[in-house]
């Protein structure tokens, strides 16, 4: 039984407690110990008599939040009004100021993403404009090249053809004509072939009618 019943406080301490509080500790030990084997309903009752008191202790410091907000938008409505009942707005001129703020902050952003539009629209029109403006000037500069080009090669072409003729309409002989085609200031050495031999040739059937194969055109 010792076990199950811890030893008194001292009477120094004892004695500071009034009777009631330490008869309710004595009995909520004794309940913690035994459990349930020797509870009645008397201590039921009374437990929950105690339990009751605590509940009502703690509504009565800590009420309801919507019985506080009631109260407060009570007061709130009491110090509204002035010393002759006229309602008092604290709030009005606040309220307005920020109203007015909110507004101009709107139409300033609409200003500036009106801005902002017109930026990028002058933006991109101005690029499509140089866009076609290079692709112009790129088939300008390709049609003229092209045409200079053709008219090069045109004129190249009356060139050759015109020398052609004048060379096959010319009153001489074939080695004549062979000595021509050839240039007597190149190298007489070519890929190790001596070519002075033939040069001399040539020359010494330069004007020579009666040379072998020396026919006319």
């Amino acid at each position: 039984m010792s076990e199950k019943f811890p030893p008194l406080e001292d009477d120094a301490v004892t004695a500071d407690v009034p009777a009631g509080e330490e008869e309710t500790d004595f009995l909520k030990r004794e309940a913690e110990l035994l459990g349930d084997e020797f509870k009645t309903d008397q201590d039921l009752d009374y437990l929950q008599e105690d339990k009751h008191d605590d509940i009502k202790e703690f509504e009565d410091n800590y009420p309801e939040l919507s019985e506080a907000t009631t109260e407060a938008h009570a007061t709130n409505a009491d110090d509204g009004e002035d010393d002759f009942g006229e309602p008092q707005s604290s709030s009005g001129p606040t309220d307005a100021g920020r109203s007015e703020v909110v507004a101009q902050w709107r139409e300033q952003r609409v200003t500036e993403i009106a801005e902002r539009d017109e930026a990028e629209r002058s933006a991109k029109e101005r690029l499509q404009e140089e866009a076609v403006k290079h692709m112009d000037d790129f088939y300008d500069n390709y049609n003229s090249k092209k045409q200079q080009q053709l008219e090069a090669t045109r004129a190249e072409a009356e060139k050759f053809l015109q020398q052609r003729d004048e060379f096959i309409s010319q009153d001489n002989t074939v080695w004549d004509r062979v000595l021509q085609l050839i240039n007597e200031d190149d190298a007489d050495i070519v890929g190790e072939r001596n070519r002075s031999k033939f040069k001399e040739i040539l020359v010494k059937l330069k004007g020579n009618e009666k040379a072998p194969g020396a026919t006319r055109a």
